[in-house]
């Protein structure tokens, strides 16, 4: 699908690739303009609108535990790995822990673009990156 970036904004460029419009149905909370697509369990995408018209990316990896030994454990986990692959990654994609629903997330910002950049190819970077990671995380002991 292509998609005409000419004068829109990084979240509606990204939902149109997915094939989504701004609706109630991918809304999370109407005050901040944020969506969740799920794509399968524990691999979720939550796009945030910014201030700036820039746009957030969190990729849900993971639930954490309950325990805090059990989350110290899933994070450094996650940090290894992480630290492994990080050549790999997109360019200022960064590894957090979301205290709202206490999960592991990959996050990323896309910004306003120039004509002849490409903000999808850069989303889809981040999202195979994302779903990669989740599996080799999942996968690993």
């Amino acid at each position: 699908m292509t998609v005409n970036t000419k004068a829109k904004q990084p979240l509606q460029c990204i939902l149109e690739s997915l094939g989504l419009e701004a609706d109630k149905q991918t809304l999370l909370n109407a005050k901040k303009e944020a969506f969740r697509i799920t794509f399968e369990h524990n691999f979720a995408l939550e796009l945030l609108e910014q201030i700036d018209n820039s746009c957030r990316a969190s990729a849900r990896i993971c639930l954490l535990g309950k325990s805090l030994n059990v989350q110290e454990s899933q994070i450094s986990k996650a940090m290894r790995l992480f630290s492994e692959v990080i050549t790999e990654a997109p360019s200022a994609a960064s590894l957090a822990v979301s205290s709202h629903d206490n999960c592991l997330r990959l996050v990323k910002e896309f910004h306003a673009y120039d004509n002849d950049e490409n903000p999808i190819e850069e989303f889809e970077d981040f999202l195979n990156f994302g779903f990669v990671f989740k599996k080799t995380y999942l996968e690993s002991n």
